[in-house]
């Protein structure tokens, strides 16, 4: 752990910043290897840094699937509803959750076979 030392955190939360979170960019930043990296995230508890780099990549996407949607681009318009509209009920395909108490798979089995 000397290599880990070897920056404070402010010199971590420096190089982390404008790197979308991705590790081997930090890490080339810093002249350290990736594994130093993930030790630097634990030690200085960076991991909240991290996510809202990446989440920086999500903005991102978003902004240029508006664009596109904007532009008149009926595939992004077909993802968007598909995901974004779900719950105005633009699906492909019908999601059921259930929750289900099994005990014991051959009981399950049984009660299958004795109703065909």
């Amino acid at each position: 752990m000397n290599e880990v030392s070897k920056y404070t955190k402010e010199q971590v939360e420096n190089a982390i910043k404008g790197t979308y979170g991705i590790v081997n960019n930090i890490a080339i930043t810093l002249s350290v290897s990736r594994q130093t990296i993930y030790n630097y995230i634990k030690e200085y508890d960076l991991q909240n840094l991290i996510d809202d780099e990446r989440a920086k990549i999500v903005d991102l996407a978003e902004n240029k699937l508006v664009e596109k949607i904007e532009a008149g681009n009926e595939t992004m318009i077909g993802l968007a509803l598909k995901t974004l509209g779900k719950k105005r009920g633009y699906v492909e395909k019908q999601e059921v959750e259930a929750n289900l108490n099994i005990n014991n798979i051959s009981d399950l089995v049984d009660k299958s076979t004795s109703n065909s």
